[in-house]
């Protein structure tokens, strides 16, 4: 069943008051990835519980950035000093022909950190709890629901060579999706020199 903050027929859900049932979402404290995507705003513009302004509040304090790639300001925004934070191939699934590549990113200047589930770090990408993902694999399975997100919250992919992805596959990898278009050249650009 779809997220909606209400409750199937007959059974106790969100009301327009913001009142909740015992057994919604909402009152688990249970988000799922649209409503935390649109920042803790459920479907119909409630918002959901433990999410909305004051968690938007407390991402804005503690990353120097809002929660949604939108707003333009997660980039630069990041957890350490500043540098962007950046979710890399996890090194289990890095192929020999990217690893030096990907090295070129493992410096100070970012916060770097192995991916380690491609459908929730989209979902933190949007959150504006990473700047930027990149990706040496190209199962659609993987990216399709992810970059349709970001792609709606005003984010940026592109295959290496600038290209979008193509879910068909025969991609010039690696894919890089980033918080706006600044960062995804930027990144590019480092990989390629």
């Amino acid at each position: 069943m779809r997220d909606t903050g209400d409750a199937p027929e007959g059974g106790s859900g969100s009301t327009g008051s913001g009142s909740t049932g015992s057994g919604s979402a909402e009152a688990t404290g249970a988000k799922s990835p649209a409503s935390r995507a649109a920042g803790g705003k459920a479907r119909g513009g409630r918002t959901a519980r433990g999410n909305g302004a004051a968690a938007d509040k407390r991402a804005a304090d503690k990353t120097g950035s809002g929660p949604n790639v939108a707003n333009g300001k997660a980039a630069g925004g990041g957890a350490v000093a500043g540098r962007p934070r950046l979710r890399l191939t996890h090194p289990t699934y890095l192929r020999p022909e990217h690893e030096h590549m990907l090295a070129k990113l493992r410096t100070p200047e970012f916060s770097v950190e192995p991916s380690t589930s491609a459908g929730l770090e989209y979902v933190d990408l949007v959150r504006g709890d990473a700047d930027a993902l990149v990706y040496t694999w190209e199962n659609p399975w993987d990216h399709a629901a992810g970059l349709l997100l970001l792609a709606e919250a005003g984010g940026v992919a592109a295959n290496l060579d600038g290209s979008p992805f193509a879910l068909s596959g025969g991609n010039a990898l690696p894919l890089i999706a980033a918080a706006n278009e600044e960062l995804t050249a930027d990144l590019a650009k480092r990989l390629t020199t």
